[in-house]
């Protein structure tokens, strides 16, 4: 974990722009599902890959700052789920969990045990959705279009102090996956969300 966690930092400096998103792809078409801590990142990437979709990250995906694609590439060879994961995913039910470097106790499952689920370590994105989850609100799930100049504000995290270079780089990174349509996503069960993201290829 300190290895991964160290490379991928020093990554980030030189060649990537990480993003709190998770991100899937149907028919070669990404989907960048961001959102804050608690939104449901993990478990909808996992609910898609049940339904069909390619696996790329599930919590942090990363824009590689050179390409003239929105490309990003992931970490697919993990899911990292919250404790309460069996309670979604009944084959989950009675995994013991760990705490990661945060604190927070996470069922890790390595994609290898999963056969069925497909991944891929990179994916080109046709769409960024920011989930909105709402526990009280009608099982019916909404989709609302946003502008790029929206999806670029809720995107922009740059945790680096100025003195790194390719600031300018980083953002113009950040620009380029904000052109692809975004949309945000309110929803409470799961079972919709699929629907509304196939909508979004429409």
């Amino acid at each position: 974990h300190y290895l991964e966690a160290a490379v991928y930092s020093l990554l980030d400096t030189r060649h990537l722009v990480a993003v709190h998103a998770a991100c899937v792809a149907l028919d070669g078409r990404g989907v960048l599902l961001a959102g804050v801590s608690g939104a449901g990142k993990t478990t909808l990437a996992y609910a898609c890959a049940r339904r069909g979709w390619v696996y790329t990250a599930d919590d942090a995906s990363f824009i590689v700052r050179r390409s003239a694609a929105r490309k990003v590439l992931g970490n697919p060879r993990v899911f990292r789920f919250r404790d309460t994961a069996g309670r979604l995913f009944p084959e989950f039910a009675g995994r013991r969990h760990s705490r990661r470097g945060n604190g927070k106790p996470t069922v890790e499952v390595l994609t290898a045990a999963l056969p069925a689920i497909r991944t891929s370590g990179e994916a080109e994105i046709h769409h960024v959705v920011f989930l909105d989850r709402r526990e009280e609100m009608g099982k019916a799930a909404t989709l609302m279009p946003l502008q790029p100049e929206e999806v670029y504000s809720r995107l922009l995290w740059n945790p680096w102090p100025p003195e790194i270079p390719g600031g300018e780089e980083r953002l113009a990174a950040i620009r380029r996956i904000s052109s692809a349509p975004g949309h945000e996503l309110t929803y409470r069960d799961l079972d919709d969300v699929d629907t509304m993201l196939r909508a979004c290829e429409r």
